[in-house]
């Protein structure tokens, strides 16, 4: 490669940053269509790239556009199949649109590394107890915290999963005699 491709890639991948830092500065300000127009400023290969893909979810979320922030994060799976955000983005947008059942299957037909992880057991038993699954969700909330423990103070916090932990329910001092 020679010093003036080299230098045009610097200055793309300069522009690119530029680019998605102000996008994310208009998203945080709530000024969603400038975010969108400097996202549709980037070139073709530079739409597929991780940051624009959730950049884009975050978009489309806020205005409620479920359908397609699922289908947005399937691509980026599609793209990127060892990351897991994707998953999480995907099973988040079909619990905006309710549909409990496509967010529990999100996380069961995740590829293998990703669905023996406590992350998808954890997303797997919220999303079982919210269709009422229970027994399936404490067998995934189990797998979750047996994987990674710290998921146990996660769960108690979480108000889907903590009435299915005895520990969450008991505040210290509240039963106590004396």
């Amino acid at each position: 490669m020679n010093k003036t491709n080299k230098d045009q890639q610097l200055n793309d991948e300069r522009e690119y940053l530029i680019k998605v830092r102000t996008a994310c500065g208009y998203l945080d300000l709530g000024m969603d269509e400038d975010a969108w127009k400097e996202l549709d400023s980037l070139g073709p290969q530079l739409q597929l790239r991780m940051a624009v893909i959730q950049l884009r979810w975050h978009l489309l979320m806020r205005k409620k556009f479920f359908k397609a922030a699922a289908r947005l994060a399937y691509a980026g799976l599609h793209i990127y199949p060892q990351q897991p955000i994707f998953l999480l983005l995907a099973s988040q947008a079909y619990e905006g649109l309710r549909d409990f059942k496509h967010a529990l299957e999100t996380w069961e037909c995740a590829p293998a590394p990703l669905r023996d992880t406590g992350f998808a057991h954890y997303y797997s038993a919220r999303y079982a107890a919210l269709l009422g699954r229970i027994e399936l969700a404490r067998e995934h909330l189990e797998q979750a915290i047996s994987r990674d423990p710290k998921l146990s103070f996660t769960a108690c916090s979480d108000r889907v999963l903590a009435p299915l932990i005895p520990s969450c329910q008991k505040k210290p001092g509240l039963n106590s005699e004396k």
